[in-house]
């Protein structure tokens, strides 16, 4: 496969309801919104933050946020105001503990409200949402007892270099009400296909999948098949016992 830098470009937010039968999405762009200035009026009260965007002095129970490893960005809370040297301890979603000074803390804190205010204002997602840093899993039992059937059949995961489809499986369970997720541009990039012996024109959004597949795979990690095969055999292991004829 090939892509230059140039074809590197930021995914748009966007929000989903396919519950909605006119399917209407709201995406991310670079205009404003005439809306925007309400959310935000609000999102500083709810946050306690300042005209300039920040409080004046940080209190234990406030929002923070940390970029880790260049990437991904925790949310956390502060923990302890330390002595008068200006010492913070915040604590992240991930559980580990970090001691900032003053400074430290309070680009934590206008990093948050940044991450908010793009979760309400580009996302839509609702303000007590977008500020709780407690995790919330729903799990639908239903769906977690059914047998993950994968897309590719008994042998064609050997044959394919369409890696995204080694680690897909067929859904029967219910639809979520509200999806939130990344929309790449409509246009399209080459991928060397093996199995043509050329390249192929596919989907940015197919590229990035492929890429982070191919990856995973060569990662070793499992595919949708082999986790099948594992169930199999641990629940065939479940069932063997010895029976004992004490006469």
């Amino acid at each position: 496969s090939t892509w230059q830098k140039k074809d590197m470009t930021m995914p748009s937010i966007v929000r989903v309801e396919p519950s909605d039968k006119s399917q209407h999405y709201h995406a991310e762009t670079n205009g404003g919104n005439s809306k925007e200035g309400e959310y935000l009026a609000n999102t500083s009260v709810m946050l306690n933050f300042n005209g300039n965007g920040i409080t004046e002095t940080p209190a234990v129970g406030e929002n923070v946020a940390h970029e880790m490893l260049g990437s991904s960005i925790l949310r956390g809370i502060i923990t302890k105001c330390g002595n008068q040297r200006g010492s913070y301890v915040t604590q992240f979603t991930d559980g580990c503990n970090i001691v900032m000074n003053a400074t430290e803390v309070i680009k934590a804190k206008e990093l948050f409200k940044e991450e908010f205010r793009k979760l309400v204002v580009k996302a839509k997602v609702p303000r007590a949402d977008a500020s709780s840093i407690g995790m919330i899993s729903t799990v639908n039992s239903a769906a977690q007892s059914a047998p993950h059937i994968p897309i590719l059949g008994e042998g064609e995961h050997h044959d394919t270099d369409e890696y995204e489809r080694l680690f897909e499986e067929e859904y029967d369970g219910e639809v979520p009400k509200i999806l939130v997720g990344l929309e790449f541009p409509k246009r399209f990039l080459h991928w060397y296909s093996e199995s043509v012996s050329e390249n192929i024109q596919i989907p940015f959004w197919k590229f990035v999948l492929r890429k982070l597949a191919e990856k995973l795979h060569e990662e070793g990690a499992m595919t949708s098949r082999e986790l099948l095969n594992l169930k199999k055999a641990e629940q065939h292991k479940g069932k063997k016992h010895t029976v004992v004829v004490c006469g």
